[in-house]
């Protein structure tokens, strides 16, 4: 019989496949491939959005798994948040000081505040989200673990329908949390986002498992959504161009759905050998262009 407490694997191939997802989208924007891509139309331009748009749902993966691998959690342990602190702590900290040392007339007084205080500085949106749900993570937990599945059915709509799709009447997310995000555009880029996603992953934890969850059905509805953001960015659309449409909420589901799936009979594996237990991905902006990029990864014990 299947252990409730079995890791899936899945699940952990699909946050690697995020981290590199994150990566990529950075270096298509940042990195100036999208600024670079030729006449809006072209053959290149369409492509680039393409392979863009594929990595697009990568926040949502990561929110959803959080709520898909954190329902089942017992407990509240601040070990973990220390210890995610001190990992961004290192790296903020370090590259500044290797930028300090290499390019010091970009590091400057405020650079290092930031890098000291990385949480509070909101230097790192997604970081800073995820430190506020955590507090919330036990409630969340306690709510959905107490729902029958009809009952979680039913919350799944509701949540669905009212954070992803009814922003969609107004063209306008009114139940962000920033001030700072009043658009479809930005909506994807805060807390009350994250909550959002970690629910629906818990939801979708709980209702498994999931019958008839074919997994060709679901890559491609995966390069369905893709091609709809695609193909209507090209024609000067971009309601869907973002961590939180419809189509990369979709999208980021549908991954889910695959990789969940997805089981591993390798010795290794079963004995609890498997690589990477959590990834984090930290980009260090200066100004209004990222300079710097890094991914961490913490080991399983």
């Amino acid at each position: 019989m299947k252990s409730e407490n079995e890791r899936n694997y899945g699940v952990d191939l699909l946050r690697m496949l995020s981290m590199f997802f994150v990566v990529f989208i950075h270096t298509f924007d940042q990195g100036g491939v999208l600024s670079s891509i030729g006449d809006k139309g072209s053959v290149k331009y369409i492509t680039a959005y393409f392979f863009y748009a594929c990595g697009l749902c990568c926040v949502d993966c990561y929110a959803l798994i959080s709520g898909y691998v954190g329902i089942k959690s017992k407990g509240f342990r601040p070990s973990r948040l220390i210890v995610l602190w001190l990992q961004v702590l290192f790296y903020t900290v370090g590259i500044t000081a290797l930028f300090a040392v290499k390019r010091p007339d970009l590091v400057l007084a405020a650079n290092w505040k930031h890098a000291l205080m990385p949480i509070t500085a909101k230097q790192y949106w997604y970081i800073t989200a995820y430190f506020g749900l955590f507090f919330l993570m036990p409630i969340i937990n306690l709510g959905i673990g107490s729902f029958t599945r009809r009952q979680a059915k039913v919350m799944l709509v509701v949540i669905f329908a009212a954070y992803v799709v009814l922003p969609y009447i107004n063209l306008v997310s009114f139940f962000e949390y920033s001030e700072n995000i009043r658009s479809l555009w930005g909506l994807g880029s805060d807390m009350i986002w994250l909550m959002v996603m970690y629910i629906i992953g818990g939801l979708l934890k709980k209702l498994e498992p999931i019958k008839n969850t074919n997994k060709i059905i679901m890559l491609i509805l995966y390069f369905l959504c893709v091609l709809i953001t695609t193909a209507t960015n090209v024609r000067g659309i971009r309601i869907f161009f973002g961590n939180g449409s419809v189509t990369m909420v979709l999208a980021a589901i549908a991954l889910l759905m695959i990789f969940s799936k997805i089981r591993f009979n390798s010795p290794a594996y079963e004995n609890g050998g498997g690589y990477f237990k959590e990834a984090y991905c930290v980009y260090v902006p200066y100004g209004t262009r990222s300079i710097s990029y890094t991914c961490t990864q913490t080991a399983m014990a």
